[in-house]
């Protein structure tokens, strides 16, 4: 690498997992501080990679993978958490990471929170600490004079809280939609969780008053209207998750709903031509069909309920 006159960087397990190795790292490679969570220890690790001599980014995240609209709440602590800490411990970097996990459902709009987000607190942290994150991604990255725009995405990105369950790393209505029905029945069980159908129809009620804006968005942008389907699409995502947990409660209770895997089914065969829609409108061909295959995943238990009625 350095015989090509560049710098090396790597992942920087190896200095909070093997500290005893340091010492055998050359001085002119860079380490890279990842963690994706709000609570990550930037901090503590910071401390060792200062001790370590070895120069370091510190790599925070926008939140986005297993969500379909981000978190909105945990990148930005998380990317608040980095630049703090960064800072507090000679960082000579700062990178924002967008990855797919679990296919790639998230449209890159869903993102713009967390880039933005974090350009402030690596660009001046003081002064940006406390940005009005809806104003800013609102004028500078969605170019919407309303500020609606703004507002759904950082609104939008945070419906996943009001589901009440924490997941490590992804939202629980992105799990839900990508579990298999008997696997989430199990999950329920062994988790105990309470009465869930209150906080899903209060999840669905949220998205309708978030989406309810959208209409009066004046984005000036060539994309605006794709981005508009690519949050509508998120949303009706959000929407048939929460209605797949109501499905999958009931049977769970022994009470099927098959009018409402009927329902699903229907709903399934619009979101997925969309999804290719929305994907070949902005992005390569290479990752789709892999993505693609865990929504016709995600489908096949509607279906599976057809054939045993036909048995």
């Amino acid at each position: 690498v350095r015989a090509r006159g560049r710098t090396m960087q790597f992942w920087g397990d190896i200095i909070t997992h093997y500290p005893e190795l340091v010492r055998e790292l050359p001085r002119d490679a860079v380490a890279l501080e990842w963690g994706y969570e709000a609570d990550h220890p930037f901090d503590e690790h910071g401390a060792l990679f200062a001790a370590s001599g070895v120069p370091f980014y510190v790599c925070p995240g926008t939140s986005t993978w297993n969500s379909l609209v981000g978190r909105t709440a945990n990148a930005v602590e998380n990317l608040r958490n980095a630049a703090r800490s960064g800072l507090k411990h000679g960082a000579v970097g700062y990178l924002i990471t967008d990855w797919g996990d679990n296919g790639h459902w998230q449209p890159l709009p869903s993102s713009y929170v967390g880039l933005a987000a974090g350009a402030g607190y690596a660009w001046a942290f003081d002064a940006n600490r406390d940005l009005n994150l809806a104003d800013v991604v609102g004028q500078h990255a969605f170019k919407d004079a309303t500020g609606i725009m703004g507002r759904i995405a950082v609104d939008l990105g945070d419906i996943y809280r009001l589901a009440g369950f924490h997941f490590h790393n992804a939202s629980v209505l992105f799990r839900i939609l990508q579990a298999d029905p008997d696997d989430l029945i199990k999950w329920m069980q062994n988790n105990e969780v309470p009465e869930p159908a209150p906080r899903l129809r209060a999840v669905l009620d949220a998205i309708d008053g978030i989406m309810g804006n959208l209409a009066n968005v004046e984005m000036q942008r060539p994309d605006a209207e794709l981005i508009k389907r690519e949050f509508t699409w998120g949303a009706n995502m959000l929407r048939h998750a929460c209605w797949r947990a109501m499905w999958v409660l009931g049977k769970e209770r022994g009470t099927e709903n098959d009018t409402l895997r009927q329902w699903l089914q229907k709903d399934a065969d619009k979101l997925l031509p969309e999804y290719e829609a929305i994907w070949h409108a902005r992005s390569r061909a290479g990752g789709f069909r892999p993505s693609m295959a865990r929504l016709e995943r995600m489908r096949q238990p509607y279906l599976a309920g057809d054939a045993e009625r036909q048995r």
